[in-house]
């Protein structure tokens, strides 16, 4: 995990833990630096070992509340940011039941943070999913009912109400179709894996229908706002909030994209008999103030020049 500190003269003080060092954690890490003085430490945390990653808890527990006794005279402040989780939409109930695990003793954990430290504002910020949640639904609005089907979707939806149910302040960001820059030992999606095939020549496989409608979101806008929404504390209308762009994008307008960026034909197999065809997208009046999508086709050119330049476009992507 990633641990940020602040210790600015006249302000209070703020510590930010971010569960999750992967494509939302690592972008939000890089955005938050860019907004703020911080020092930035990684602190282990097992996600595999129950025992190692409750005496790893424990360290970072007395970590914390030594930062919170030490800021006590400047109002502190601690941030726990949830972006971990290496179960995937496809995830078998033994991942999501492990994934589960570990997020309630991270929320444990910031309870009793809460508990012991009265003085101190303690907020945990929930990195949900909205395609999960509203998986096969179009023009998702505030009247939509949540209806996972799936165990991701599930665990996601338990993961929501454990934290409802907490004494504690929380934020809940129900994400749509995130894409983002490649980079090592990360998870990539369906924009990322039809690029880097296509420079490599390879075929994707693609569960799915040329028509399947999805609602794209860059990682580095999800970054940004959750930067804000942490430094600055801005008020959500809503909670949760839903971050999408708003603009529901086919499968074959995303693969002409990429061809125009490669310059070349890219080479897609689809199944007979797709197990996530369904469309899923989402009314902008659904979306936050203050979230500003970026454009999807800068994007895509975005993470085609970087895969290049960093070497990423000719080494293993993790799926």
């Amino acid at each position: 995990m990633i641990l940020l500190t602040e210790a600015g003269v006249g302000q209070p003080a703020k510590t930010i833990a971010i569960f999750g060092a992967g494509l939302i954690g690592e972008a939000t890490a890089r955005a938050l630096g860019r907004h703020a003085a911080l020092c930035r430490d990684i602190f282990p945390l097992d996600w595999s070992n129950a025992e190692r990653q409750e005496r790893q808890l424990a360290a970072l527990e007395s970590k914390l509340t030594e930062a919170l006794v030490e800021a006590a005279n400047a109002s502190p402040c601690v941030d726990l940011l949830w972006s971990a989780g290496r179960a995937g939409f496809g995830a078998g109930l033994g991942e999501t039941t492990h994934e589960l695990a570990s997020f309630q003793a991270v929320l444990a954990l910031a309870v009793r943070l809460a508990a012991n430290s009265p003085g101190a504002r303690i907020i945990f910020h929930l990195i949900s999913s909205a395609g999960g949640l509203f998986e096969g639904q179009r023009q998702v609005d505030c009247r939509a009912v949540a209806a996972p089907r799936r165990p991701y979707s599930l665990l996601k939806q338990r993961q929501e109400e454990l934290l409802a149910a907490a004494p504690i302040a929380s934020r809940v960001y129900r994400l749509s179709s995130v894409y983002g820059f490649v980079r090592p030992g990360q998870r990539i999606g369906l924009i990322s894996i039809l690029l880097l095939n296509g420079l490599r020549h390879r075929v994707t496989h693609i569960n799915g229908r040329m028509s399947t409608l999805r609602d794209f979101v860059f990682a580095e806008d999800i970054a940004d706002f959750l930067a804000r929404a942490i430094l600055v504390d801005i008020a959500l209308a809503a909670h949760p909030v839903i971050l999408a762009h708003g603009k529901p994008t086919s499968i074959w307008e995303i693969q002409r994209l990429i061809e125009s960026v490669i310059g070349r034909r890219i080479y897609l197999s689809y199944s007979l008999m797709p197990e996530n065809s369904e469309d899923s997208t989402f009314s902008p009046a659904v979306l936050p103030s203050g979230w500003r999508p970026s454009d999807l086709a800068s994007n895509i050119r975005r993470i085609y020049h970087e895969a290049l330049r960093s070497g990423a476009a000719f080494s293993q992507p993790q799926r």
